[in-house]
């Protein structure tokens, strides 16, 4: 069974990669479908308009154009596919829950298999495809995303590792179209190359009936927990593998299986305010890395004099190897977990507390991520990088592991696709900020930067309420009366 799980775990984190966030590769495909004329019928003489950025050669005949209107049409399909693919986690975590793993992997598939054909039959002649095509995409990478994490559940003791991993896999997707890029450029058809990846794809859902479960894997996850097709048929074998919705994973896991859950209620005060808190701290933090995907071709003609051959290769290999780093993230949260762990022998305790540090540290990471792209100096700009894919990966690992701490396990997939959702309302933002500064600041990003620095500046609220907040119930928990374990006997949900 060992060997089973390991092989799904392997599976699972391979689609994470090719798939699932697949669509922040878009700033590679905009080279691609620029040298390929898209949108070209919006570039105009500088003469005829009345600011100038943007500008780039006429391959033809050598003359400068002004290409405003075409960066803005390539922004605007990204802000739609990253702010549905944001919106629709809380419709696929609504699927997830209630249809379980095969329904909802086998829309994904249907999802990106469309998307791929539109993109490929698209041309500079029949653009109106990019749309429906990248939003199909977005709409599937939900899907996926939605229901990886889950096989993490399979390993304990490395649970937090694994839901980093994935993240970093999620962010590393987007090198596929990087590849594109790179292939495009030896002459390699891109049509093609859309037409080919469908293949991998219907493999991989083929494959979830061996190494996917029907519904869901819970957490903790029995040892003698069975999955696949060939238990799929057996209802006394589900009923026996999915845990009662009355007893507390983490309080199981203590042993203390007769206590009331160790959860908060959306619902309760404290609940509803440590989610806000994270609302907010998700919106801006997002805002700011999808800005900063979406607009990079811009940004980095702005920064980069119009040479932006080395900033994209910068940013396309630190992208690749995000996921190389993601491991060392769970890693540092499994063995802050474990630290907290021997200090207040609290499960949950001790994942709040790892999990608040890992927040503080992702607030500070987008803050110098906004502070290095406030200064034009292109060398800074791959910290500026490394910084970005730093702070994605430990804001989105964080969420989830708060979520899953914090509230009941048949309750995750809607409230992080709530929150998700919520949040992407506010990445419509992407494209009244971009044509702000192409038509009012001329393609200087210096003023939205700032605000940005601003705004994230103001998500540090969000560690210290809940330094404030877990200092309270340190100390109630402390005058609690506890077991043999040292584990606390009161209800911690009554508590908070």
């Amino acid at each position: 069974m060992q060997r089973k799980h390991s092989a799904s775990l392997c599976l699972s984190l391979l689609e994470n990669l090719l798939y699932s966030g697949i669509i922040y590769g878009w700033p590679f495909l905009v080279e691609v479908f620029k040298n390929e004329g898209y949108f070209s019928e919006l570039c105009v003489s500088p003469n005829e308009v009345n600011y100038q950025t943007l500008q780039t050669f006429n391959k033809t005949n050598g003359t400068k154009l002004d290409c405003v209107g075409q960066a803005e049409r390539f922004n605007l399909i990204y802000t739609m596919s990253s702010v549905l693919n944001v919106l629709f986690c809380f419709v696929a975590g609504l699927i997830f829950d209630r249809f379980g793993t095969w329904i909802c992997k086998g829309l994904g598939t249907i999802l990106f298999t469309i998307g791929f054909i539109l993109l490929a039959k698209s041309s500079a002649l029949n653009t109106s495809l990019l749309y429906p095509g990248m939003a199909l995409l977005a709409l599937g990478g939900s899907c996926f995303f939605m229901i990886n994490f889950q096989y993490a559940n399979l390993f304990k003791s490395t649970r937090s590792t694994w839901i980093s991993m994935y993240n970093g896999l999620f962010i590393s997707s987007s090198f596929v179209f990087w590849i594109f890029g790179n292939a495009h450029e030896k002459g390699v058809d891109i049509s093609v190359l859309f037409m080919a990846y469908i293949g991998p794809l219907l493999l991989l859902f083929l494959l979830s009936f061996v190494f996917g479960p029907r519904e869901q894997i819970p957490y903790p996850a029995p040892k003698s927990f069975r999955y696949g097709i060939q238990v799929s048929k057996s209802a006394r074998e589900r009923k026996l593998s999915l845990p009662s919705k009355k007893l507390s994973a983490d309080l199981r896991d203590s042993g203390l299986g007769t206590f009331k859950p160790q959860r908060l209620t959306i619902f309760s005060g404290l609940g509803a305010y440590l989610y806000v808190m994270n609302l907010f701290q998700m919106s801006v933090m997002s805002l700011r890395n999808q800005f900063f995907t979406g607009t990079f071709d811009s940004w980095a003609q702005n920064i980069g004099s119009g040479n932006t051959e080395g900033l994209t290769a910068a940013f396309g290999i630190i992208t690749a190897i995000s996921g190389l780093a993601a491991p060392l993230v769970g890693l540092l949260d499994d063995a802050l977990t474990k630290y907290y762990r021997k200090r207040s022998r609290d499960l949950v305790l001790s994942r709040i507390k790892s999990s608040n540090a890992f927040t503080l540290f992702s607030c500070i990471c987008t803050i110098l991520l906004s502070l290095c792209a406030v200064i034009p100096i292109p060398s800074l700009q791959y910290l500026t990088f490394i910084l970005l894919t730093i702070s994605r990966l430990v804001c989105y690992s964080y969420s989830y592991i708060s979520i899953s701490t914090h509230f009941p396990s048949e309750q995750v997939g809607k409230l992080i696709g709530l929150l998700w959702t919520m949040g992407g309302l506010l990445l419509m933002l992407q494209y009244p900020l971009l044509r702000f500064v192409l038509r009012s600041c001329e393609g200087d990003f210096t003023i939205v930067n700032i605000v940005f620095l601003g705004l994230n500046i103001l998500t540090l609220a969000f560690p210290i309420s809940l330094y404030l907040t877990h200092s309270r119930v340190v100390k109630i928990i402390k005058t609690a009366p506890t077991d043999v374990n040292g584990n606390s006997m009161e209800d911690n949900a009554d508590l908070l």
